[in-house]
């Protein structure tokens, strides 16, 4: 009998390294997607999309190597890493082929596996993500990441913080949950983010703009979603992007900028479903457990 509460569950690394995971439904027959994450968020980030589509898939969300409970080598902690072990972690797991989902620099890692790989996928959603310089006022950017505390000295100032910097078009009830969920408490009674600024800059410095030119190589069903009003994924990328993949479309969420999934969830929750289900011989409008927004 499958739970359809997340299990908190660990996969061990070639190199020895525990990456730590979120399963939604381990143990079930159903079609698996796997969740990857942005560079400042962790597995958490899928709570809400996991309930949602729970009893209908089962979903699994990873924390990339050095982010949120998954541990860290800083030497190892690069992007091509990262879609290393991604390869392992479904090959080994018997997940593939299935539908992979990636916000961001969790769709940069899912999208180089696809380029490599093609044969593991069924699908692919691709939500707000570029592989071009990324300009001065862009997320991730150098100056961004420098203003970025270390620490606060309580969750009032983790949720003040986020309200002005990175999340301030979220709701509420996200700011609430990032806050509680991706943070920690250290020994000398701070609180952390889940995601190290060191761990960021690493992994930023590793990026290359190596997966746009290579995308005509995956040979699956691509749903490209765009926030309106992102300053990450410009209009021009996006379209871009779904010229170099042939089975693919792109879709625009008004009021919403680069973070599409705590921005609009609801709508952003409606195209994932009618994407995946589409593929699955499932109808959009079939009852699933779980409560929104």
């Amino acid at each position: 009998m499958w739970s359809s509460i997340p299990e908190s569950r660990w996969f061990k690394l070639h190199d020895g390294l525990n990456m730590h995971y979120l399963d939604w439904g381990n143990g079930s027959r159903l079609p698996v997607v796997i969740a990857l994450h942005g560079s400042l968020t962790t597995c958490r980030m899928w709570d809400f999309m996991g309930e949602r589509l729970k009893g209908k898939f089962r979903v699994i969300a990873p924390d990339l190597r050095g982010f949120g409970d998954s541990q860290a080598n800083p030497v190892t902690c690069l992007a091509n890493q990262m879609v290393k072990d991604l390869y392992e972690f479904v090959i080994r797991l018997g997940l593939t082929p299935c539908h992979f989902m990636g916000h961001s620099m969790g769709s940069r890692v899912a999208g180089k596996l696809g380029v490599q790989h093609p044969e593991l996928f069924k699908t692919l959603i691709l939500v707000d993500t570029s592989d071009f310089a990324i300009s001065d006022d862009r997320r991730g950017n150098p100056e961004f990441l420098a203003r970025r505390p270390d620490s606060f000295s309580s969750l009032q100032d983790v949720i003040s913080y986020l309200r002005t910097h990175e999340g301030e078009h979220w709701p509420e009830t996200f700011i609430l949950h990032h806050a509680h969920a991706m943070t920690e408490q250290d020994q000398q009674g701070k609180i952390r983010h889940k995601v190290p600024t060191a761990v960021l800059v690493k992994v930023r410095e590793s990026i290359n703009p190596d997966f746009f030119p290579f995308a005509y190589k995956m040979s699956f069903p691509t749903l490209i979603m765009r926030g309106a009003d992102s300053n990450v994924l410009r209009s021009e990328e996006a379209q871009f992007l779904a010229r170099m993949i042939e089975q693919s479309r792109v879709v625009e969420i008004p009021r919403a900028g680069h973070f599409i999934v705590q921005e609009q969830f609801d709508t952003f929750y409606r195209y994932v479903e009618e994407f995946l289900s589409s593929f699955e011989g499932m109808t959009a409008n079939e009852s699933i457990s779980g409560t929104g927004v």
